[in-house]
């Protein structure tokens, strides 16, 4: 299965998703600068499928990025909103 990952966080999703699941990451989505640090780590490392990383959902949708997987996807899996939980930013 090949999967898209949006709001994709530090991985801890992706990690489940490719070493239980044997799902294929074929592109991510995350805004957080810290958190994208951390997954191109987890690439580098070999522990995630190297995909390519988008900033912006907004830009990945008008910049017709998220066109462009259509057909090339089984799964489009979604991280857990933080924003009740999280201290970033106050």
């Amino acid at each position: 299965m090949r999967y898209l990952s949006l709001f994709s966080g530090a991985g801890g999703g992706e990690l489940a998703c490719e070493h239980l699941l044997g799902w294929r990451c074929v592109g991510r989505v995350e805004w957080s600068d810290h958190c994208q640090r951390v997954l191109s780590a987890r690439v580098r490392e070999g522990l995630l499928d190297d995909a390519p990383l988008y900033g912006d959902l907004r830009a990945f949708i008008d910049q017709g990025y998220a066109r462009a997987y259509q057909g090339m996807v089984d799964v489009v899996v979604a991280g857990f909103p933080c924003q009740p939980f999280s201290a970033a930013g106050k």
